[in-house]
């Protein structure tokens, strides 16, 4: 389960960039800016740290000011100043004396109760926090044949850097590359034992419907079985009424971003997808940066934080549009043992 609800430390409390704004200030926690009611928490403080595309549950009663975003954390901006989590007092959080959670009730007057909460903790499930999925246009949904076959490949699920900037440290000295972050919704197809699935981020699909009707554009599955060799193909998939289409797309389209050697459990590197891709002729995700050796001094969360929110998008019809953000990849799978997968990362566009 994704840590949506973490105890986190405020490490910083900044005056609003705007001097107008009395009333509001900005809090970093890890490296997320936050918007927060100015006095309202004190440096090196302890707080609920809420991540975007969060879901926070309608029947608490603190949440009930999130009413009008439908109870979904996001990315937005406050008097000009990103704004990128929520920020909720510990004393949210139900009692807890050592492994023991008791019922949120007020104490009574002159008695302390020992909260016990750790920096890192995860609250998601304490607090009822799910994850925002994006819902499929009808075109696309499709009907479900089964679920996503997690036993031959992984859902995807790219990690957000400012979660986890500690990352760079294992990126230094390590060449990458960086894509930018399509704006769709994941597909993956696959070819295993004489067979050939299609899936969206959750379902294997039956043929014919939802994704498939992608996939067929580029006659993958047959291309598939002729190459005979057992494979899966992640890439977003975007046009048409996918999440409104931001790209302008004439038609659906799909952004190849991860292969999988299905036989030998072997995921490619940057060569060998832009290989996969050229001889299937599917097309790769856009590059922002060809490879280039990562060097920590250079690249910061800052820089990364620069890029992702100067990347664009250009329409069909020549527009630029504002992107949604880039990937971080070593350009041969690497290990990270701070994720507990593949070493890469996303970085969210601030203006998106």
């Amino acid at each position: 389960m994704t840590k949506l609800a973490t105890i986190q430390k405020i490490h910083s409390i900044l005056p609003h960039p705007n001097k107008d704004v009395e009333r509001l200030e900005i809090g970093k926690i890890l490296e997320w800016p936050v918007v927060i009611p100015k006095g309202q928490f004190k440096n090196e403080s302890l707080v609920v740290f809420i991540q975007i595309d969060s879901i926070v549950p309608f029947t608490n009663p603190y949440f009930a000011f999130m009413e009008r975003q439908k109870y979904r954390v996001w990315s937005a901006k406050f008097k000009g100043s990103p704004s990128q989590g929520l920020v909720c007092p510990i004393t949210i959080l139900p009692y807890k004396v050592g492994d023991i959670i008791a019922p949120a009730i007020p104490p009574d007057e002159g008695t302390v109760l020992f909260t016990n909460y750790k920096e890192g903790e995860d609250v998601t499930e304490i607090l009822g926090i799910t994850k925002y999925e994006k819902g499929l246009d009808a075109t696309i949904c499709g009907d479900a044949k089964g679920s996503f076959p997690t036993n031959l490949i992984s859902i995807t699920d790219e990690d957000n850097l400012l979660n986890y900037a500690e990352v760079l440290n294992e990126l230094d000295g390590v060449e990458c590359y960086i894509t930018v972050k399509a704006d769709g919704s994941s597909m993956t197809v696959f070819y295993n034992d004489g067979e050939v699935g299609v899936c969206s981020r959750r379902l294997e699909q039956k043929e014919g419907t939802g994704f498939w009707k992608i996939a067929d554009k580029y006659d993958l599955p047959n291309k598939l079985k002729a190459r005979g060799q057992y494979l899966a193909i992640q890439a977003e998939a975007c046009g048409g009424k996918i999440q409104g289409n931001p790209l302008g797309l004439t038609e659906p389209t799909m952004f190849v971003f991860n292969v999988k050697d299905l036989f030998t459990g072997k995921w490619y590197g940057f060569k060998e997808i832009a290989l996969i891709c050229e001889d299937l002729s599917v097309p790769m995700v856009q590059l922002v940066q060809l490879p280039f050796v990562f060097d920590k001094a250079i690249h910061t969360v800052a820089y990364l934080q620069d890029l992702a929110n100067k990347v664009t998008y250009t329409t069909a019809t020549g527009q630029i549009k504002k992107g949604e953000g880039i990937v971080l990849r070593t350009t041969v799978p690497k290990y990270s043992s701070i994720l507990g997968k593949a070493l890469s990362v996303k970085v969210i566009n601030q203006d998106y």
